[in-house]
């Protein structure tokens, strides 16, 4: 029954590969709660990282908005935001950081944040 609760959620998830990064990107910080995620293909972290910001999908709340950028794909918004970390996961208010964090989290520390920083 676990599965079929999720498989009817339709996750609120954005990534973006050969289209105008930075235009889009504005675009999804439209969204009034925004999540984030930095990424790298060659990094053990981003592996354990990607696993938990993929399960938060289907444990987040609607108004919540979530994008990954992968190194190798988005290099405009890596260089945007400086990222010299991977993973980094970045909270977004109504289009403004509220909160940088560099390293993995967890699926519930992504909750309990997004509760944090999303009120």
């Amino acid at each position: 029954m676990f599965f079929a609760q999720h498989e009817l959620k339709k996750p609120k998830y954005f990534t973006y590969s050969g289209f105008d990064e930075y235009r889009d990107f504005q675009e999804i910080l439209d969204n009034e709660n925004l999540i984030v995620y930095f990424s790298a293909s060659w990094c053990p972290p981003c592996k354990i990282m990607t696993k938990n910001f993929n399960e938060f999908v289907y444990i987040k709340d609607d108004d919540i908005f979530l994008h990954k950028v992968e190194e190798t794909q988005e290099n405009t918004l890596i260089n945007k935001f400086k990222i010299k970390v991977y993973p980094t996961i970045m909270y977004f208010k109504n289009a403004k950081i509220v909160k940088i964090k560099e390293g993995v989290a967890s699926a519930k520390e992504l909750q309990a944040n997004s509760k944090t920083y999303f009120r």
